[in-house]
């Protein structure tokens, strides 16, 4: 097993090669024409871009995304593959309640060292599993999360190490020989002294595959769960011991909440959380007086225009109420009105406190920010998340069909927070109707326009703050790289550059570094893709240093190959990345603050300059690193280890040729605006000295 791949997993292929499991014959595509290629790369690079910039940023503030989005997030900001971390580990093992199936599923981990866990999501299977692999391995082993997507035979199992491959995705389509790969895992756990625990939400195939393995997963015991994270409930406390009752068929995360209430608030407040909840309240709002075509269709609206300015939203609304009046009907025009009669007082009505929905807006912004417009939003910040289960619960073509039609016209139109709005929506109704979204809007959108694409790519980096929505997610954006449609593989490309590849990483990496190497419109956004990922985990130094050693060793297979000028094309994309909240080149931040990454990021950059195609960017992108990076000693320091080591990589001759072009390039007026003198002097005199580090 490689030591940089701290997933535990080994790539499927080397990086820039399909994994042989997944190869298939180029076919032939129709040409792109110039403004198709434009307007790929324009929606691609910039939209993707701003978009993700708010969705990572959401995930990062929860609080303020639970303003603007109206979500709350059942997923944690975790990345989903790689070790988890001792504090996880520790807090399960301390605060866990076994379930009646927790003793059957320990034997079977310790006889089989492979056990798998099946029920349906939030009933602790991912919690079980994590302590289920502690109980039997020794203190302090190293507990490794898999992709979900996830090759058996490509796994190498280390010694005395727990595996936990969570939400696997049982499609149905479980062969004889993954029965064959799963059983050398099983063997390969057993000689390793190494266990696996795979959990999945329902049975198939790949269940009948691993039938010997399987344990029906239970919830702890909610009263046990609760007084686990309470304590003792004191005697004469009426709340409280109702409180207890009403939990037995709540999910243990809800359990754990109302439990924290009560410690910090009392039993009152317990109880009315447990009482008065925002999913009762909506179905509440649907069951009063048979709602109207109207007032359903203006949910919706507010579904997926949440937060739009109150200007736009009534054009949105409008246009639906049309469709709804037509059946659907694309065709239909602007309704005639009658003048004579009194318009309707929307934004009062949305103000009364019967409705789901308000009118907001920051009184603290100053006139002409945008943040002073009004915006409708519902009055519960995850109203919109129930208001989606119960829309795909409730109502069938006299709803959808008009829903359908209007939010294939909003997409078509230029990308906006409309977009990123509507994505959102989407994401929440798979949770409860995911046919509908991947049949009806993921499948055309991903081969459609280029704000279908870019709106595509939105939805599956929102399906990620779902845990049960991100290995589907996953999984559906590598059954599109490996399309035969151009447009739906620039699609996946996209994806994976956002949410999606941060929290899948090393499958993202593998599959953009192939996506790269073949050439055409899907490499240039692989390849941004490969940068957006960079940025996104700059900040990390085991994140950035495990990405560029990944690029790093795709750059070696590449020569080996004979195919440098793809890979180097990465790099340079890599070297000269862009933060999008800033503007400032990513590999700044990493050459101050992360020395044990410096000779990687050497390395590359001596590769991009002594190849005659990538010398320009190559320079080009050091020279606005060395204009973020300063001119203090720190500064200073870096930029001479730095040129240490790309000296040490170059020969005498591409030394000097390097040499004479830093000297072109950052020696003048043009080529050294805004950067210290001395801090060119001192890389310059580097490749002079030919010193060694």
């Amino acid at each position: 097993m490689d030591p940089d791949n701290e997933t535990g997993e080994v790539p499927a292929a080397a990086p820039g090669e399909a994994p042989d499991a997944h190869r298939q014959e180029d076919v032939a595509e129709p040409l792109v024409d110039d403004q198709e290629d434009e307007d790929l790369d324009e929606a691609s690079a910039a939209e993707r871009s701003r978009g993700n910039q708010v969705i990572n940023n959401f995930y990062a503030e929860v609080d303020a995304a639970n303003a603007r989005f109206g979500v709350s997030v059942s997923a944690s900001t975790r990345r989903a593959t790689g070790p988890i971390s001792r504090a996880e580990i520790d807090a399960v093992r301390q605060d866990y309640v076994r379930p009646g199936c927790f003793d059957e599923f320990e034997r079977l981990l310790r006889a089989e060292h492979l056990a798998v866990a099946v029920g349906v999501d939030g009933i602790g299977k991912r919690t079980g599993a994590i302590a289920g692999l502690c109980s039997v391995l020794p203190e302090g082993s190293p507990v490794v999360a898999l992709a979900p997507s996830s090759d058996f035979a490509e796994l190498r199992i280390a010694p005395g190490r727990g595996y936990l491959m969570a939400d696997r995705l049982d499609s149905g389509a479980a062969s004889v020989q993954q029965r064959f790969e799963i059983e050398r895992v099983q063997a390969e756990l057993a000689r390793n002294g190494s266990y696996m625990v795979i959990t999945l939400g329902s049975p198939g195939a790949l269940r009948r595959h691993l039938r010997r393995f399987v344990v029906d997963w239970q919830p702890p015991d909610s009263e046990l769960l609760f007084d686990r994270y309470f304590g003792d409930v004191p005697d004469g406390d009426a709340d409280l011991a109702l409180v207890r009752k009403r939990i037995a068929d709540q999910p243990p995360r809800t359990v754990v909440a109302v439990a924290g209430t009560a410690a910090r608030q009392g039993g009152a407040a317990a109880l009315a959380e447990l009482t008065s909840s925002s999913a009762q309240m909506v179905r509440d709002w649907f069951d009063e007086d048979r709602r109207t075509l109207s007032e359903v269709l203006s949910a919706a609206a507010a579904l997926f225009a949440y937060g739009v300015p109150v200007r736009k939203f009534e054009v949105l609304l409008e246009r639906l109420l049309e469709l709804g009046a037509s059946g659907g009907n694309e065709m239909v025009g602007p309704q005639m009105r009658a003048l004579d009669s009194p318009p309707p007082q929307r934004r009062v009505d949305w103000a009364n406190d019967g409705t789901l929905f308000t009118v907001t807006r920051d009184l603290s912004a100053e006139f002409g920010d945008p943040g002073r417009e009004r915006r409708i939003v519902f009055r519960f910040p995850n109203h919109r998340e129930h208001v989606a289960a119960e829309l795909a619960e409730r109502f069938g073509i006299e709803v959808w069909a008009p829903v359908r039609t209007w939010a294939h016209e909003v997409v078509k139109t230029p990308v906006s927070e409309v977009h990123l709005q509507l994505a959102l929506g989407l994401a929440l109704l798979g949770r409860d109707s995911w046919g509908e979204v991947e049949e009806s809007f993921l499948m055309p959108w991903s081969n459609g326009t280029g704000p279908e694409r870019v709106a595509t790519a939105y939805v599956l980096s929102w399906m990620c703050i779902d845990d049960s929505l991100a290995p589907v997610a996953l999984d559906l954006v590598l059954r599109w790289v490996r399309d035969s449609r151009i447009k739906r593989r620039t699609t996946a490309a996209n994806a994976l550059g956002g949410a999606l590849g941060i929290r899948y990483q090393l499958p993202a990496l593998t599959w953009l570094w192939h996506l790269a190497s073949r050439g055409g419109i899907e490499s240039r956004v692989a390849r941004q893709s490969i940068a957006a990922l960079f940025c996104a985990n700059a900040g990390d130094g085991a994140d950035a240093g495990s990405l560029l050693r990944f690029v790093q060793r795709g750059l070696d297979t590449a020569v080996d190959d004979g195919r440098p000028m793809p890979a180097l094309d990465t790099v340079v994309a890599v070297l000269g990345a862009t933060r999008p909240d800033s503007g400032e080149t990513a590999m700044a931040g990493v050459l101050r603050e992360q020395p044990q990454n410096l000779r990687v990021v050497g390395e590359l950059w001596a590769e991009t300059v002594r190849s005659a195609r990538h010398r320009g960017r190559g320079i080009d992108a050091l020279r606005r690193t060395l204009t973020a990076l300063g001119e203090d000693e720190v500064a200073k320091t870096v930029i001479v280890r730095l040129g240490e080591v790309v000296r040490v990589c170059l020969t005498d001759t591409e030394t000097e040729i390097l040499r004479r072009s830093l000297g072109q390039e950052l020696g003048g007026p043009a080529g050294g605006a805004g950067i210290a003198e001395q801090i060119v002097s001192a890389l310059l005199a580097t490749f002079a000295t030919g010193s060694d580090w």
